[in-house]
């Protein structure tokens, strides 16, 4: 009895797993196939933070005299701090981030 209750069990979780990816399929094809390239330029261009977001998030200048911190790279691109560039400061339990690698 028990075992015929787990495998009911089995095939419901099954159905509606499979039911969930017909339903996902079945949506993003049909976007896809009836969209023209003006309307997914238009929907990914409207996707992520707007501009006057951005420029509320603040930056800092790195600079190499008066660091307060001993880090120099960015530890998202690898990359050296350069002077005069534009950084991310840094919070609390992180490091500081290149602005152009987040898209600041």
């Amino acid at each position: 009895m028990v075992i015929i209750l787990a495998a009911l069990l089995c095939a419901l979780i099954c159905a509606l797993s499979l039911n969930s990816i017909a339903r996902c399929a079945l949506r993003c094809g049909r976007r896809l196939a009836f969209e023209t390239p003006e309307q997914a330029a238009s929907r990914l261009a409207s996707t992520g933070l707007k501009r006057d977001t951005l420029s509320e998030i603040p930056v800092v200048v790195y600079k190499t005299s008066g660091l307060d911190s001993l880090a120099t790279d960015c530890p998202i691109c690898l990359g050296e701090f350069s002077e005069g560039e534009t950084l991310l400061p840094e919070h609390p339990g992180s490091s500081n981030s290149n602005a152009g690698v987040v898209g600041v």
